[in-house]
């Protein structure tokens, strides 16, 4: 980790991210120009939009709202948002997608079940035997996958961070 003012950075295996915090609050990106922008708003509209995202997080020590490619690439049909939620030391969590409508969710729930995935980035083996011990449901346009230690033994987690980068990149 290096700290340049503000930002701070985190070097990590395959790549870099970046952070700052507010209050107990952080802004993580992949890009120090993305850190610098975010903070730089001094716009009410987008405060409203941040507060409302951040209303709809689940209570938890961990949780992060975003907005990337990763479920999408992964079961093959567009979210909206995700958000995450892990409660330490247990490692639980949940993760929360929502979809555009009732019938996506189904059917992200069904793919995920079953291991059909959308992506061509194929996840390790070890990941789809994690994967398929989620814990999977919907609720309309909202589909909720929950987690335990349990889920993810016998994974490397580089292997599965390595994977889920790649995985969060934008498709073509």
């Amino acid at each position: 980790m290096r700290q340049d003012g503000p930002v701070d950075e985190f070097i990590v295996r395959g790549g870099r991210f970046y952070a700052a915090w507010r209050g107990p609050l952080v802004v993580v990106a992949s890009r120090r120009p993305l850190v610098e922008a975010a903070l730089a708003v001094r716009s009410p509209a987008l405060a409203r939009t941040w507060r409302d995202r951040l209303a709809t997080l689940p209570a938890s020590p961990i949780a992060a709202w975003r907005s990337d490619a990763l479920i999408t690439n992964l079961v093959g049909v567009p979210t909206v948002a995700y958000q995450i939620a892990i409660e330490p030391p247990r490692l639980a969590g949940v993760v929360v997608a929502q979809f555009a409508h009732a019938e996506a969710a189904a059917l992200a729930a069904e793919r995920l079940r079953a291991g059909a995935w959308g992506s061509t980035l194929a996840p390790p083996q070890e990941v789809v035997a994690a994967l398929a011990r989620l814990v999977v449901t919907t609720r309309g346009a909202e589909l909720e996958a929950r987690f335990d230690e349990r889920t993810f033994a016998g994974v490397d987690l580089a292997v599965m961070t390595a994977w889920a980068a790649r995985l969060g990149a934008p498709s073509p």
